[in-house]
């Protein structure tokens, strides 16, 4: 690229009369303003075909071989950018009106020997050629920006297309998976002479880390469990399903002369989550026990599970059992102890996960311990009217805060028909 005079202007400048191309180009380059001539229009097209770099084309309106006008409309075509100044000794209306029609900035009259004025009408067009170039790499690079972005457009639709496909198939399967799920847990609860059960399961999602067992053991024995595998989604559910399934496993094994031992069941159950998942054991609280039929007594052990709450029929007071365990999965050898319960006709338990007490209110206040008690004292009689009353207190609380955990609720009550045996 040639180098540009001091103004950073560089004039292409076209005239038939060679004393007029001096006398332009002296005045010009007295101001530091490159100028480059030809005497016609061909010559000065081939210039600008190899060189389109002019600030500014100063042509003369009548020449031999090219008109002015007829230049202009060429390099127009060439360098469209550059500003066009008109010379002319004499010209006609319909000249000044075909240069306008052409976008010719300016036009000067020959003679002209005003320096200052061929000067700053030079400068005006230049800076005019200065503004279309600069608004032409301000549109193309926005043309490329426009380009790049509906490309990234298309590419994000397809995106898109691909995700929703993907995520309709994998609702589809989440609702197969809770469908499972749901079925793996008691259709119905199992009939025990003298007492009544009663149970609800609200995950936070499709499929859920909570679970509950209410199995019969023997005529005169029923085995309860309510466990919350940490965290949400299909992981949670997966290892709740294996638990669920462990506890058979770990009955068979633990099971002796004395019947079903709840600690047992949890040792059992801890060693073999840490044997399963040694690379990343999962955590899981539980709490388990075995009901005798006969006498009333329900014997817990607790794997870092939230204490159940007993509701003694006279005095209406509802207390927590005090229990206490590490939970399964931290320690491989963890012990649990076991805990006497004694059901008198009327008195009732609940056992619960942790999704109703760590409920949130819109202003971050949690149902707590506290508000759970006060409501299972409130609690109508009949067990599965008495879940209806915690659940839709815990929903009032909640108002249209999205649930964060899973919400899983077990009470047993014993009957007034039958007295408590010895």
């Amino acid at each position: 690229m040639p180098a540009r005079g001091l103004q950073g202007v560089r004039v292409l400048l076209v005239d038939d009369d060679e004393t007029v191309r001096d006398t332009f180009a002296r005045l010009l380059q007295a101001s530091n303003i490159e100028v480059q001539s030809a005497p016609g229009g061909r010559q000065a097209l081939d210039l600008l075909d190899r060189d389109p770099d002019f600030d500014v084309l100063m042509t003369d309106l009548k020449m031999p071989e090219m008109s002015g006008l007829t230049l202009i409309e060429r390099a127009n075509a060439l360098v469209p950018e550059m500003a066009k100044i008109l010379v002319t000794g004499f010209g006609t209306r319909e000249d000044a009106v075909a240069a306008l029609r052409l976008g010719v900035h300016d036009f000067i009259s020959k003679p002209i020997d005003d320096h200052q004025r061929l000067t700053g009408a030079v400068l005006r067009a230049a800076e005019v050629t200065r503004l279309r170039r600069e608004n032409t790499r301000q549109r193309q690079a926005l043309e490329q920006k426009t380009e790049e972005l509906e490309a990234t457009v298309r590419e994000l639709r397809h995106a898109n297309r691909v995700i929703r496909r993907h995520t309709r198939q994998l609702e589809r399967d989440l609702a197969t998976a809770a469908r499972i799920q749901r079925h793996l847990l008691p259709q119905t609860l199992p009939p025990a002479p003298g007492f009544t059960f009663a149970a609800r399961f609200l995950p936070s999602e499709r499929v859920s880390g909570d679970f509950y067992q209410v199995t019969p053991l023997d005529p005169g024995h029923v085995l309860l469990a309510v466990a919350d595998v940490a965290g949400h989604g299909v992981p949670a559910a997966m290892l709740s399903v294996l638990l669920s399934q462990s506890i058979e496993s770990a009955l068979a094994e633990t099971l002796s002369a004395e019947g079903a031992s709840p600690a047992a069941i949890l040792e059992w159950l801890n060693r073999d989550i840490n044997v399963r998942h040694n690379e990343q054991t999962p955590f899981v609280t539980m709490l388990c026990g075995v009901l005798d039929l006969g006498s009333g007594w329900v014997t817990l052990a607790c794997a870092g599970h939230d204490a159940p709450l007993l509701q003694r029929r006279i005095s209406g007071r509802v207390e927590p059992i005090d229990v206490h365990g590490v939970g399964l999965g931290l320690l491989p050898n963890s012990t649990y102890s076991e805990t006497l319960v004694d059901l008198s006709p009327g008195d009732r338990l609940l056992l619960f996960t942790d999704g109703v007490t760590e409920a949130m209110s819109p202003s971050h206040e949690l149902f707590g311990e506290e508000r759970l008690t006060r409501t299972f004292a409130q609690a109508p009689a009949a067990p599965e009217t008495a879940l209806e009353h915690l659940l839709a207190a815990v929903t009032r609380h909640a108002g249209r805060t999205e649930q964060e955990d899973d919400i899983c609720l077990l009470m047993i009550q014993r009957d007034l028909t039958q007295s408590k045996i010895a």
